[in-house]
């Protein structure tokens, strides 16, 4: 069996609100403190690895991007649900997942029993 890491992420949504959330099945520690929600795109996407497409999903992702320090690229966490009728497993590969609003973002998933949870940090780009 293998071992979880379990950790507590604080994060300002706005001046005074305050969410604490527990991460599970994390194996690298991030640290989110300080960082704002800048935003929570949603809807219907398509998973690629390198040119092949993988899976018709629906995303619901979390955007936390950090003011304070200067940071340029945000992280991302979320969950991408498969749509289609494929049974095809998630793995530990380097994805792409292609937005509807035509962004696109590189992923690993961090948890993928049947939905694959992800973080990113690599950055959106067209």
């Amino acid at each position: 069996m293998k071992n979880r890491l379990a950790i507590q992420r604080i994060y300002w949504i706005k001046p005074k609100v305050q969410i604490v959330e527990e991460i599970k099945d994390i194996d690298v520690a991030l640290n989110l403190q300080e960082e704002y929600l800048a935003e929570n795109p949603s809807g219907k996407g398509r998973v690629f690895k390198k040119q092949e497409l993988i899976a018709e999903v629906i995303y619901e992702l979390r955007i936390f991007q950090d003011n304070k320090r200067g940071k340029d690229k945000p992280v991302v966490m979320g969950k991408i649900k498969r749509v289609d009728n494929i049974n095809r497993p998630w793995g530990i590969e380097q994805y792409t997942l292609h937005l509807q609003d035509n962004r696109k973002l590189d992923f690993v998933c961090v948890d993928y029993n049947p939905d694959c949870e992800i973080v990113s940090d690599k950055g959106f780009y067209l």
